[in-house]
């Protein structure tokens, strides 16, 4: 047992190294997107295993696309309702800083950070020229 304890320790102090560097990474292209002052919010249009990688205006963000399924998140609308704070039909959405994700929804998102860079852009781009269209016929 003392092998695998110490393969245990070795793996945990690799994992901890990698995810050292994923956050690292993550802070990088979040403080980019923060700098471009792009100031909109973007969603990809598919999820990460139920979560869902975006834009919120200020920080890379993942939502629950399945928020009824996490316990948490039952046990809050079974509380609003019964506190008839939200109807029973409405869903619940819950949105996580990227950075304060679990580790392994911030190892999901990497590969998808330059797609959501590049549609962020395009998003920005469309919205400059239907504002300019919108300004020429005043």
């Amino acid at each position: 047992m003392r092998k695998e304890l110490e393969d245990l320790k070795q793996a945990a102090e690799r994992l901890n190294a990698t995810t050292e560097l994923v956050n690292k990474t993550l802070s990088f292209v979040q403080g980019r997107l923060e700098a471009s002052q792009v100031g909109i919010e973007f969603w990809l249009p598919y999820s990460l295993d139920g979560w869902q990688l975006g834009y919120d205006k200020r920080q890379l963000v993942v939502r629950a696309v399945r928020a009824k399924e996490l316990p948490l998140a039952q046990e809050l609308v079974r509380a609003l309702v019964r506190a008839k704070a939200l109807p029973l039909s409405q869903e619940l959405i819950i949105t996580v800083p990227l950075l304060s994700a679990e580790r392994g929804v911030r190892a999901k998102a990497l590969p998808l950070l330059q797609e959501l860079v590049m549609e962020l852009a395009r998003a920005a781009a469309e919205m400059s020229n239907e504002m300019e269209v919108e300004l020429e016929k005043i």
